[in-house]
């Protein structure tokens, strides 16, 4: 990367809280029904008393949890803990765990929340009829509008290449997932994971769905150590140009074929 982010804070990152607080609970197995009470906060209720898709979603992602055997919940648990500490997996100090090694039982029930048709991202990034959700989070182009504030620079500092649009504009550039959300459903709406970028590296065939902590090997995967896009733990540093010519006259210079 170019530079790196400043995350900011916005009421959009209040639908990953009330997931949190959710799989908290679940956890905990502060109960053994699905319950409203006792798993879900109340301002969270608000959005799922107009969403009854969203609802019927935890249930059943709640009963398959509760129908794993013991070291499959621990494994789970594991798993939401290792791929939400992002700095930690971009530092090469905590594996992240992919989709397709949590047990069977819990993959389909994550798939319609977190997934790229699931109810949550869906949800964030629809727009219209979803303004229950807008009360409680915001917009994701209201998001965007406050993130190119706080992070005025205009080229993309993935590719260096294109420009970004500013918050004047009446669109906004795509939000990328950093990490794949299909190899790692838990990042899908954590905004410390979503990083807006240019057309040109969101454009299909470029970064694609790579999976970029780990590189092919031959018996095991390797994990690469990654750039933080928010870190804010790094060097200083610059990068300084000097041109020494014996004249300003670029188009007399490359006529008579030389360079100073």
């Amino acid at each position: 990367m170019l530079y790196f982010y400043k995350q900011i804070t916005h009421p959009i990152n209040n639908m990953h809280a009330y997931m949190h607080h959710f799989f908290k609970q679940l956890f905990a197995e502060a109960s053994l029904v699905y319950n409203h009470g006792s798993l879900i906060l109340p301002y969270f209720q608000t959005i799922i008393d107009h969403h009854d898709v969203l609802d019927q979603r935890l249930q059943v992602l709640f009963e398959a949890y509760m129908g794993l055997a013991v070291a499959e919940k621990v494994q789970v648990q594991q798993a939401y803990g290792n791929n939400n500490s992002i700095a930690q997996v971009c530092n090469n100090a905590i594996r992240p765990v992919k989709f397709d090694e949590l047990p069977v039982g819990i993959r389909d029930p994550l798939k319609g929340l977190y997934g790229s048709r699931g109810v949550l991202y869906q949800m964030l990034t629809a727009k219209d009829n979803y303004d229950a959700v807008k009360k409680r989070c915001g917009s994701l182009k209201g998001h965007f509008e406050s993130f190119r504030v706080h992070n005025p620079l205009s080229v993309c500092p993935f590719c260096g290449m294109e420009n970004l649009l500013t918050d004047y504009d009446d669109t906004k550039n795509e939000y990328d997932h950093y990490l794949s959300k299909g190899d790692y459903p838990f990042y899908s709406i954590n905004f410390n994971n979503l990083t807006p970028v240019c057309d040109y590296c969101n454009k299909a065939g470029n970064k694609g769905q790579k999976d970029i902590p780990f590189q092919p090997g031959t018996n095991l995967q390797v994990q690469d150590e990654l750039y933080d896009p928010y870190s804010v733990a790094y060097p200083t540093h610059a990068i300084e140009l000097t041109i020494n010519a014996s004249t300003t006259d670029l188009k007399k210079t490359l006529i008579a074929g030389r360079y100073p």
